[in-house]
């Protein structure tokens, strides 16, 4: 597994792409302890503080945590159906989870490790991309979620998600998730987060070439600018007979 990380920027390939003021991960980032605050409610697991008629949910044995954006080769993503009691309903999401001080050294790596048990996918050989941290609901909750995309070498095979966590999963094209989550279909913030930073990385990291398209005699079919040339390639002779067509770089 690989990450990319620099002081100032994220690192794809070897070329800082994504100016960031990223803090180095590592159980909590939140200063706040609330002792300016008074106590209104408290579990062992949840307290509600209260200053000036302004409420604020802690948790003191979770107070960041980390999910991950996994991508395949193909540029396709996995997405988890997880139900929300809050919201009594089933959403689509990027595996996440709270940071484990047992389990965990940085908030990227309760990321992975929250992948890998919910989607039931190993992760050991992804390239992972730092996508920074945010706020998940500043107004009401004191907690930081540090994302990231895991960018496996290969396609999906058959993942095996832990249904006592999640209902089950889904897999779709990085642009259908782009469309999904601008028309609101996918509302989690996490997931939109997580995919629109991502994107931004992408298209700065691009570099496209020309190449050209031969059908069985070496004639040109086309020429094609793409950033990916065998898939371009494939996309293109797709339900054609194109038996002996190759491509070329120009």
């Amino acid at each position: 597994m690989t990450f990319w990380r620099c002081s100032a920027a994220i690192v794809l390939s070897g070329r800082a792409v994504y100016l960031s003021p990223l803090k180095q991960a590592g159980g909590s980032f939140l200063a706040h302890d609330f002792k300016t605050h008074n106590l209104v409610f408290s579990t062992p697991w949840h307290s509600i503080f209260e200053r000036d008629n302004w409420y604020a949910l802690h948790s003191p044995t979770c107070i960041s945590g980390g999910g991950a954006l996994i991508m395949d080769a193909d540029q396709n993503i996995l997405l988890v159906e997880i139900y929300r009691h809050p919201l009594d309903e089933v959403l689509l999401e990027i595996p996440r989870g709270g940071f484990d001080p047992e389990k965990d050294s940085t908030g990227l790596s309760a990321a992975i490790r929250e992948a890998q048990e919910e989607a039931g996918i190993d992760l050991a050989d992804a390239e992972v991309i730092d996508l920074g941290t945010f706020f998940p609901d500043s107004g009401i909750l004191a907690f930081e979620l540090s994302i990231c995309a895991a960018i496996l070498p290969h396609s999906f095979a058959n993942p095996e998600p832990d249904l006592n966590e999640v209902v089950g999963y889904r897999i779709m094209p990085f642009a259908e998730l782009l469309n999904r989550a601008a028309n609101g279909d996918i509302k989690d913030a996490s997931t939109i987060v997580a995919a629109f930073r991502l994107q931004r990385i992408l298209k700065e990291s691009a570099s496209t070439q020309l190449i050209e398209i031969l059908d069985q005699d070496g004639e040109v079919v086309r020429t094609i600018e793409t950033e990916r040339p065998d898939w371009s390639f494939n996309q293109f002779i797709r339900n054609r007979d194109a038996s002996g067509w190759t491509w070329r770089a120009i």
